[in-house]
């Protein structure tokens, strides 16, 4: 189907008005950009649901072992009840480790302790938009097996803030790639 024609030196509209309305509606409400590991920040736009599965994988030998992102998924283990919250502390150590298989085994999924897209999709199908306010989004964790109500900021920019107490209280952006002087 043609939608532009060419008449001498002037080009004709020629397509009907259902692909005008079709092309018209794709450049005026465009798929909101997905985030991804290569960005370095845990991000998300649209639903929550969808989130997490494109974040880079946590893990006792890999590179992001000591960062924010670690803290984040503590944060989710600590609503499941798999560590205490003094355990979010930003350091994917052996208490994560087990944590991570625990999680993966009442999920159904490989219990490997690794923090790979499976395990992030399975725990972004429990995120809820809590509510909104100026500059963010409360993000709840809300899975059937949780044992206490623990949440994310996702800020104006789509980054995903998580609450530390270590040396005082604050909202570290969840960066894979560095650790909060907070941890």
């Amino acid at each position: 189907m043609r939608i532009l024609e060419r008449t001498g030196r002037r080009w004709a509209l020629v397509a009907g008005a259902s692909v005008v309305a079709l092309l018209a509606a794709g450049l005026v409400s465009p798929t909101p950009a997905r985030a991804s590991a290569a960005q370095g920040v845990i991000s998300g736009s649209g639903a929550v649901t969808d989130d997490f599965g494109d974040e880079a994988t946590l893990s006792r030998t890999g590179p992001w072992r000591r960062s924010t992102a670690v803290a984040l998924w503590q944060t989710i283990l600590a609503a499941e009840g798999f560590i205490d919250n003094e355990g979010i502390d930003c350091e994917f150590g052996p208490g994560t480790e087990a944590g991570t298989k625990s999680f993966q085994r009442r999920y159904g999924l490989g219990a490997d302790g690794i923090v790979g897209p499976n395990t992030w999709s399975k725990a972004d199908n429990y995120l809820v938009n809590d509510y909104d306010t100026v500059g963010y989004e409360h993000v709840a964790y809300n899975s059937p097996n949780r044992v206490q109500e623990l949440g994310f900021r996702r800020l104006g920019n789509g980054y995903y803030a998580v609450f530390l107490w270590g040396g005082g209280a604050v909202d570290a952006e969840a960066w894979n790639t560095k650790a909060s002087p907070y941890c």
